[in-house]
């Protein structure tokens, strides 16, 4: 009887890294209630584009991408409501050249400014956690929880006495986007990202004098990759198309055995019965 025993394969999986594809911004001055500039989403897979958006502390009431709405991640306004920061996406946009444009709710009055930034990325599958925070100081960061092969992004808006240089980014960022407002050009926004690990902290140095500052980060999930079912065998990892071929092979020694253990242990039983004869 030949009785076969089965294990189960301790599984391993991973990520596709995140890639970034393009970058944009717009800028506009006056009391329109929507502004708009172009962006080219490139044609690699699992696409998202992430917007963010400063204004004199107005709300944004929606934006669109080639027409289709984004989602609302988060907004935050600085310590004084003088600045206001918001993020929002869209997962799948469609590829080619289209207009990102910003619609406000009625501010009542004449809108200043209003900046932005727009980024595209391929191999994402999701915006898991955000964090936002505000603050008076050159230094404004903010904290997200993340895992490592995230990507965390993130949008800076706010203003200052004097601005004698755009604000930088902290070491790990990247800086993507960074405008500035033509007629009040102590007011500012920006965007970065930075690979993650546990949590990330996103960091800008605002020069000047004065400064007030929102920041909303965000972190970009990747897609995983397919399951692999790997057997520990000397030290080495074989996948599973090997042991489609290995396994077989193994199978069919493990009966060959056992048909030679019997017909052994047949053989023995005919030789006793033999030797026992009268």
């Amino acid at each position: 009887m030949l009785v076969l025993f089965s294990a189960g394969l301790p599984s391993a999986h991973g990520s596709t890294p995140i890639v970034f594809d393009a970058t944009a911004n717009g800028a506009m001055v006056g009391s329109a209630l929507t502004f708009s500039w172009s962006h080219t989403v490139g044609s690699g897979a699992n696409r998202i584009l992430v917007v963010g958006v400063a204004s004199r502390a107005v709300a944004v009431a929606g934006i669109t991408y080639g027409g289709t709405p984004l989602a609302f991640i988060a907004g935050q306004n600085d310590p004084s409501d003088f600045s206001r920061a918001e993020m929002w996406y869209l997962l799948s946009p469609p590829s080619g050249t289209a207009i990102v444009q910003v619609t406000f709710t009625n501010p009542g009055a004449p809108l200043p400014y209003a900046l932005g930034g727009s980024v595209s990325y391929f191999n994402v599958a999701g915006v898991g956690n955000f964090n936002s925070a505000n603050g008076a100081s050159s230094l404004a960061s903010v904290m997200v929880n993340a895992d490592s092969g995230d990507l965390v992004v993130d949008t800076l808006a706010g203003a200052a006495g004097s601005l004698p240089s755009a604000p930088s980014a902290g070491v790990g960022d990247t800086v993507r986007w960074s405008v500035q407002s033509a007629v009040f050009p102590n007011d500012f926004s920006a965007g970065s990202d930075k690979a993650a690990a546990s949590p990330v902290t996103m960091t800008w140095s605002i020069g000047g004098s004065r400064p007030t500052w929102a920041l909303i980060g965000a972190d970009l999930q990747p897609v995983t990759q397919p399951a692999v079912h790997p057997l520990n065998v000397g030290g080495e990892m074989l996948p599973v198309n090997m042991l489609r071929v290995v396994a077989p092979w193994i199978v069919a020694v493990l009966a060959l055995t056992m048909v030679a253990v019997e017909t052994l242990v047949i053989r023995r039983k005919k030789v006793v019965r033999l030797s026992c004869s009268p």
